[in-house]
């Protein structure tokens, strides 16, 4: 079981490389390709949840490889590396 004291709900940011990014947008997902992906801030909060789990909430700025800027949610579980 998680304890609230183990939990952060203070933002966090970082810079990074990842391959590709699912936002969520209000218009649906948003797939970002790219084999060069890069955070430029991510933003989040870890809160308990049902029966000790951890709900994660977290945003972020990325940047393809062909300079466009995306902001949203990331969505869990899709990730869009084959």
């Amino acid at each position: 079981m998680v304890t609230r004291s183990q939990l952060s709900t203070t933002p966090k940011a970082s810079l990074g490389s990842i391959v590709g990014a699912c936002l969520h947008r209000p218009d649906g997902e948003l797939l970002v390709d790219g084999l060069a992906t890069e955070i430029i801030t991510l933003a989040g909060s870890f809160l308990p949840g049902a029966n000790g789990s951890v709900q994660a909430s977290t945003s972020a700025v990325v940047v393809d490889r062909h300079d466009q800027v995306y902001a949203g949610p990331l969505i869990r579980g899709h990730d869009p590396a084959p």
